[in-house]
Formats: C-alpha cells, structure tokens, sequence
C-alpha cells in the first residue's frame, strides 16, 4: 500500500510541473496568470507538507504566519497583474502574448 507521505509528495510535485507547463506553454496571458497563480499557491502547500512531516504532524505557527502573508501578496499581485491584462485588452483588443509587440516601460 503506497505510504500518505509518498502520495502527498507525488501530488505537489505533479501539480508544480502541470502549473509550470501551464504558465510556460500558454499564449493567451489569463492562462499564463492562472498558472502562476497555482504554482505559487503550490509553493504555499509544499512548504505547509514539510513543515508537517519534519515537525512529526504539529504544524509549525510561523510557517502558519509565512504562508498567509505569500498567500495575501500573492491575491495583490494578482489583482494588479488583471488590471494591467484588462488594460491590454482595451488597448490591443487581443489576450495573446505573441500578438502584443508594443509593450514598454
């Protein structure tokens, strides 16, 4: 019988390599978004996992404290990253990374 530990492993790394094709493959930027978006919060759970198993099942207050202050930067991010994307789309009517040439500081 395969081990809960194992399992839980295989799945973050299996989601961090299916975020990190998603973010890298896409051409329209909403996917390249949401795929940051779940890598970070991949991030966010394989930190949670190994503060679990090396701390033998307590879960640690300060990892607790580290993993909303990413989650809560992470969701402001986001919000300002969707505001720039809806400003491209009135601007260049298009959501394809490869179409929008004219991006500059």
């Amino acid at each position: 019988m395969i081990d809960i530990i194992v399992l839980a492993f295989s799945l973050i790394i299996i989601e961090f390599f299916i975020s990190l094709l998603l973010a890298a493959n896409s051409k329209n930027v909403i996917k390249i978004i949401i795929g940051v978006e779940i890598l970070m919060n991949t991030v966010n759970t394989f930190l949670v996992f190994f503060s679990v198993y090396f701390t033998n099942g307590s879960l640690d207050p300060i990892v607790v404290v580290i993993v909303m202050i990413s989650t809560i930067i992470a969701a402001i991010v986001a919000a300002f990253i969707l505001i720039i994307v809806y400003r491209m789309q009135e601007k260049f009517n298009t959501l394809n990374a490869e179409k929008i040439s004219e991006l500059k500081w």
